[in-house]
């Protein structure tokens, strides 16, 4: 199983979104505003919410998963993170039975990805 997420958290339009924090904004061309998904919203990355996804996800076909890879990417957009990244991925230890692989990205292409311990 593979597991990806942003250094922090998005969504488009309108609805709840409980770490969304006004004051961050980030560069992303792709992400267009349009009529119907609005304009991106950004948030602090929530790591109890990716823990329990991951549990329950494992709860349900724990004995057909062979490997787990939790990957984190746009980390080159958050500087002040870089000292929070180990304790944030460290957190997600329901993979560590399965030796779960952690990827880090710090750039734009799959050269700037780093394999954390």
């Amino acid at each position: 199983m593979t597991y990806i997420t942003r250094a922090y958290m998005t969504r488009h339009g309108a609805g709840p979104f409980p770490t969304e924090d006004p004051s961050l904004s980030y560069p992303d061309t792709t992400n267009v505003e349009g009529p119907w998904q609005q304009r991106l919203r950004f948030g602090h990355l929530d790591i109890p919410l990716i823990r329990e996804a991951i549990s329950n996800d494992l709860a349900q076909g724990r004995e057909k998963v062979r490997s787990v890879t939790i990957a984190m990417t746009h980390l080159d957009q958050l500087p002040s993170l870089t000292s929070q990244f180990e304790s944030s991925l460290a957190s997600i230890e329901l993979a560590r039975p399965f030796g779960a692989k952690r990827l880090a990205g710090w750039g734009p292409t799959r050269d700037s990805l780093l394999t954390c311990s």
